[in-house]
């Protein structure tokens, strides 16, 4: 549900999908390594003395074709295999998938604990005394903060700490494009509320951390 609250055309909040259409930063150019430049150096050509200008550019011309002409049948021939050429089938790029793309499309994450950080002014979170919580990410789901709404929930930007606090994640993809995403929002719309889970809060009933906040959702 949260997903398709996050869909342009549905558009119940502001926040939207990591690596979708719809999101700003997907296109934007990744930083180039410092290793490769953009062009290969080539040498400098070394100048041409004045006396030689006029002789040597005279003696240098191109080589005549010396082939024989081509026989009819021989022409045959060759027009025939341009037009199987001509008639072949274009060679088609590879279908584009998340693994192609691993800097902008998250990968499904199989199941880990990941941790976030509470704001604890907003009523979502009340009743909460830490400032940090440990959280199940169990897909590729990713969430922009909102623009309009509450973040009550999110994952820090700043790499000075893992984010994993167990479980399996992908390297260089997971951790990265989940910093700075939020995993549970709450958007102002109409006369009411919108709250988004990343997950489900009450996976398996057995992920009791998040059930306060499922409980808050409701009832304030």
């Amino acid at each position: 549900a949260a997903v398709f609250a996050a869909l342009k055309d549905v558009n119940l909040t502001s926040s939207r999908l990591v690596g979708s259409d719809e999101d700003e930063t997907r296109d934007k150019p990744a930083d180039k390594p410092a290793d490769k430049p953009d062009a290969q150096a080539t040498p400098t050509p070394s100048p041409t003395p004045q006396g030689d200008q006029s002789g040597a550019g005279q003696r240098t011309r191109q080589p005549q074709s010396t082939a024989p002409p081509l026989s009819p049948e021989q022409q045959r021939d060759l027009s025939g295999q341009t037009e199987k050429l001509m008639g072949a089938p274009p060679d088609l790029p590879p279908i584009a998938s998340p693994s192609a793309k691993p800097e902008r499309v998250p990968e499904p994450v199989p199941g880990a604990i990941m941790r976030a950080a509470v704001d604890r002014s907003t009523p979502l979170t009340f009743g909460y005394e830490e400032t940090h919580l440990p959280v199940l990410v169990d897909s590729a789901y990713f969430f922009r903060p909102s623009k309009q709404g509450t973040n009550a929930v999110v994952f820090a930007a700043s790499d000075a700490q893992s984010l994993r606090i167990a479980g399996f994640i992908w390297p260089g993809n997971t951790e990265r494009l989940l910093r700075g995403t939020s995993y549970v929002i709450d958007e102002p719309t109409g006369r009411g509320h919108v709250v988004l889970f990343a997950e489900d809060p009450n996976f398996r009933a057995i992920w009791r951390n998040a059930t306060r906040m499922f409980f808050n959702s409701f009832l304030f």
